[in-house]
C-alpha cells in the first residue's frame, strides 16, 4: 500500500472519545427518580403516530422501566403474592421528569418477546419523529438486558433505511456505549453504507445529494476507527475499515462527488478521489484474479438461502459456505490463493457467520455499488484509474454468475441493479413478481 494512500485512509479517520457514560441518579421517597446526562432520551417522545406511541408505551412500562427499579422493588412488581401490597404502597419512578406509578406485571401474560415488541415498533416507525425514537429505544431495550443478535441489528438498519432514515442509525452508532448499536457486524455496516450511496441514486447523482451522502459515509468511516467498533485484538487489515466491499461503496460516492462537483471545490474532490483509488487498488492487490465465491468477505455476505439452495441442488464447493447454524463448519473459511489476513475465516461474534448474510438484492446493490463507483472513477480520472479495469472485470463477471445461476433471483434484484447503473441487467427475467426476503 502506498504512503499517499495509507494517509488518506487515516488522515481523517482518528478516534474520537465518546461521550461519558450516562449517570442515573436514585433518591427514595415512595419511589425514586432517574436523570439521563446524555443526549439519548431515557422516556420516548410522543409523536403523531397513535400506533407506535401505544407501542412505546407498552415498552417502556411493561419492559424499560421495571429495569430502573432495585432488585428489591422489581421483585415486589412481579411478584404476584404482593399485588396487593404494591396497591396499598405504591412505588413510583421518575425519569426524565416523567412520573410513572407501577402496578403488578405478570411475566406470563403482560410481556411479550422483547425482539417481537421491538420488531413491532420498528414496523410503527414512519416519519422523522417516530425514527427520532429509536436511540431510545435501542438504548431502553439495552439497559433492560436485552442482548440483541446480529439479525435484529440488521432488521434496525433494512427497516430505517428502506423508508429513508439511514441517518438515525448512525446517530445511534455514534452512541453505540448507549444504545449498543455497533458497527462491528458487516451486515451492519454495508448495508448503511449502500443506503447512504442510496440517496446518490436515488437523486441520479445530483451534487448536492452526492455531497451530503459522501459527508454520511466519512462519518461511517470515522465511527469504524474507534476501539468500541472494533473487535479487540483483530489485525488492522481484517477491520471492515479495509474491507473492499466497504472502500467500493466509499469510492462509488466519492466518484459521484466529483463527477458531480462544482468548480471550486473540483480539484479537492478529485485529489481524494485519486487517493481512493490507490487504496482500493491496494486492498485488491492479492485478490484481484480470484474467484470471489473464495474470498470471505464475498462468502460471509452472499445471501445465506442462496448457499442453502445451492447446497440441497449439488451446488459447487465455492457455494458450501456455512451448513445449519451452530456447525462447526460454518465458521471456517474458504482458503484463498496467496491471500493475506485479510481473506481469513472472520471470527464469530455472537452467532453463525449467517446471521451477517445479505438478502439478494442487498447483494446485488452492493456489487453494483461498487462497479459503478469504478465507472464513474474512471470516467473522471482516465488513464489514472486504469489500475481498477482487472477489478471491474472481476466484480462484473461475479455479479453475472450470481445473478444467472441463482435459484432465487427475484424481480427486486434487477430494480436494485437498474437504480444503481442506470440501465437494466442483461440476466434474465423473472417470470413472476415475488416478494423481497426479510
Amino acid at each position: 500500500m502506498s504512503a499517499r494512500a495509507v494517509f488518506f485512509a487515516l488522515r481523517s479517520l482518528g478516534c474520537q472519545r465518546g461521550l461519558p457514560p450516562s449517570r442515573l441518579v436514585s433518591g427514595w421517597r415512595r419511589g425514586f427518580s432517574s436523570t439521563a446526562s446524555n443526549a439519548v432520551r431515557a422516556v420516548f417522545t410522543k409523536t403523531n403516530n397513535a400506533e407506535l406511541n401505544m407501542v412505546l408505551q407498552y415498552i417502556q412500562e411493561k419492559i424499560i422501566f421495571p429495569a430502573y427499579l432495585p432488585k428489591e422493588q422489581r421483585k415486589i412488581v412481579f411478584d404476584s403474592k404482593k399485588k396487593s401490597f404494591l396497591e396499598q404502597n405504591p412505588i413510583v419512578i421518575e425519569v426524565d421528569g416523567l412520573e410513572h406509578k407501577f402496578s403488578h406485571i405478570d411475566r406470563s401474560k403482560d410481556i411479550m418477546n422483547s425482539k417481537r415488541a421491538l420488531s413491532n415498533a420498528l414496523n410503527s416507525m414512519h416519519s422523522a419523529d417516530d425514527w427520532a425514537n429509536l436511540g431510545t429505544l435501542l438504548a431502553g431495550l439495552k439497559k433492560a438486558g436485552i442482548r440483541l443478535k446480529a439479525r435484529h441489528w440488521g432488521e434496525v438498519v433494512r427497516k430505517a433505511g428502506r423508508r429513508g432514515h439511514v441517518y438515525t442509525v448512525i446517530e445511534c452508532a455514534k452512541q453505540s456505549d448507549k444504545t449498543g448499536l455497533s458497527l462491528k457486524g458487516a451486515e451492519v455496516t454495508i448495508r448503511v453504507l449502500a443506503f447512504v450511496n442510496d440517496k446518490i441514486c436515488s437523486s441520479s447523482g445530483a451534487a448536492a445529494e452526492s455531497r451530503q451522502a459522501l459527508t454520511w459515509v466519512e462519518t461511517v468511516l470515522d465511527l469504524l476507527q474507534r476501539p468500541e467498533h472494533a473487535t479487540p485484538d483483530e489485525p488492522t487489515r481484517n477491520r471492515l475499515h479495509y474491507s473492499r466491499l466497504v472502500r467500493g461503496m466509499v469510492l462509488f460516492a466519492r466518484a459521484s462527488v466529483a463527477n458531480a462537483g462544482t468548480a471550486t471545490a473540483a480539484e479537492k474532490d478529485v485529489d481524494s478521489l485519486r487517493d481512493e483509488v490507490a487504496l482500493l487498488t491496494s486492498l485488491w492487490n492479492d485478490a484481484v484474479e480470484n474467484d470471489l465465491e473464495e474470498v470471505a468477505e464475498f462468502v460471509r455476505l452472499k445471501p445465506a438461502l442462496e448457499r442453502e439452495a445451492n447446497e440441497k441442488q449439488g451446488g459447487n464447493q465455492a457455494d458450501e459456505a456455512p451448513k445449519k447454524q451452530g456447525g462447526n463448519q460454518a465458521d471456517e473459511a474458504p482458503k484463498t490463493q496467496g491471500g493475506n489476513q485479510a481473506d481469513e475465516a472472520p471470527k464469530k461474534q455472537g452467532g453463525n457467520r449467517a446471521d451477517e448474510a445479505l438478502n439478494g438484492s442487498a447483494y446485488v446493490q452492493v456489487l453494483a455499488q461498487n462497479i459503478k463507483g469504478i465507472k464513474i472513477a474512471q470516467q473522471v480520472l482516465g488513464q489514472e484509474a486504469e489500475a481498477l479495469s482487472p477489478i471491474l472485470k472481476n466484480l462484473e463477471s461475479h455479479l453475472q454468475d450470481f445473478a444467472i445461476k441463482s435459484k432465487l433471483r427475484k424481480e427486486s434484484w434487477a430494480n436494485e441493479y437498474e437504480k444503481v447503473m442506470g440501465q437494466k441487467p442483461d440476466w434474465p427475467a423473472v417470470g413472476n413478481k415475488t416478494v423481497e426476503d426479510a
